[in-house]
């Protein structure tokens, strides 16, 4: 007479159901892509979706609050974000880069992998713009492509520029250079956190989120900050750039 072994027979069976399942979840692969944008263009031969127009003297809403259009270009811009995660409805962080180094001219820098994201409800993304005074030492990124082009002053405090922001204003030689970091080592950096609605679930496929940085709000929200004069030094007016940066400058777009 033959045993059947039904523990046997279980076994396989719910290794067979297990590696179905497997098969036929799909796993959620996310990406960064960093975008640039001014909030008012109006010259009448330039696109009206408002991209970032490099090197190309423009008008847009004037940075010291008046009625008249500021003339501006932008010819250069690198920023250094940290602590990249997502905060899902438990209030729990899931991290999803440490330091991301960014470059407008540089095509390759403005798509960020930030690998599998596990099936989760997600309520908020979020970023520390700059590198705070833990980690923001001089010297602390030899390695890093960015050292040599964000190193701050020991001077002025040392460490790394969180943003240079550089080109013309009222005309093609009259400069202005946006360099904010920690200054004479007090911290400017700041986490933001922009509100989502992500729900990964297995079956969602791959996403994309769309981080966007409006030039002008830089200068006008809620101080008004104009593009004279060096700002390296001037701890009120890297404290300004705080507080605007923390206010409307960054959007976040989520793409399923």
């Amino acid at each position: 007479m033959k045993i059947i072994n039904y523990s046997s027979i279980l076994i396989i069976f719910l290794s067979i159901s297990s590696c179905l399942i497997e098969e036929n979840e799909t796993i959620t692969n996310a990406s960064l892509d960093f975008s640039f944008s001014h909030s008012q263009i109006c010259l009448p031969d330039t696109s009206t979706d408002n991209k970032l127009l490099l090197d190309k003297l423009i008008y847009s809403l004037s940075p010291d609050g008046s009625i008249i259009p500021e003339l501006y270009s932008v010819k250069n811009l690198n920023y250094l974000i940290s602590n990249i995660s997502l905060t899902s409805s438990d209030g729990s962080n899931f991290p999803l880069e440490d330091i991301y180094f960014v470059d407008a001219l540089n095509q390759t820098s403005l798509t960020l992998n930030l690998g599998e994201i596990p099936n989760n409800i997600y309520t908020h993304f979020n970023f520390q713009f700059g590198l705070d005074n833990s980690i923001n030492l001089s010297n602390n990124f030899v390695n890093e492509s960015f050292h040599t082009t964000m190193a701050w002053p020991e001077m002025m405090g040392g460490g790394y520029h969180y943003m240079k922001l550089e080109g013309a204003y009222q005309n093609d030689s009259t400069f202005y250079n946006t360099h904010t970091g920690p200054s004479m080592g007090v911290d400017y950096s700041f986490m933001v956190s922009k509100e989502i609605a992500l729900n990964v679930d297995g079956d969602l496929g791959d996403i994309s989120f769309d981080l966007n940085m409006i030039i002008d709000n830089w200068y006008k929200n809620p101080n008004d900050i104009s593009f004279a004069n060096a700002i390296m030094m001037d701890m009120q007016k890297q404290m300004q750039f705080k507080m605007n940066g923390m206010t409307d400058v960054f959007t976040i777009e989520l793409n399923k």
